[in-house]
């Protein structure tokens, strides 16, 4: 019998780039610790490298990867809520589950300062 992979931990962090007031404007993505053990507490064998992921966005696959971390497809929308699950899958195709949903919604969409000419007080 086959041993099963351990849950799998995600622990997702949305990268920003650029300023504040910019949503993701190149890349946003999700990353997580890699799966290093089955669910006995074992270390995962040899042949069973190298480890891939494979991320659901929104109810929709995202390529498989053996990164541990995914570029997340735009748009992202401001103030919307998203969800993202992922599993792994050995170098032989077992499958983990998927990991719990981790929620995020994006900022709101807070515009920006008007510039600083061209105004005054009347």
């Amino acid at each position: 019998m086959k041993k099963m992979l351990g849950l799998l931990f995600v622990v997702v962090v949305l990268m920003y780039a650029g300023t504040a007031s910019a949503l993701c404007p190149d890349s946003c993505e999700a990353y997580w610790s890699p799966v290093t053990q089955y669910t006995d507490n074992t270390a995962i064998e040899a042949q069973d490298l190298p480890m891939s992921y494979v991320a659901e966005w929104d109810n929709t696959l995202l390529p498989s990867t053996t990164a541990v971390s995914v570029p997340l497809p735009k748009p992202y929308g401001h103030g919307v809520s998203h969800v993202l699950r992922v599993k792994a899958r050995t170098a032989r195709g077992t499958e983990s589950v998927f990991s719990p949903p981790f929620p995020w919604t994006s900022p709101a969409g807070i515009p920006k300062s008007p510039p600083g000419t061209g105004g005054g007080v009347r």
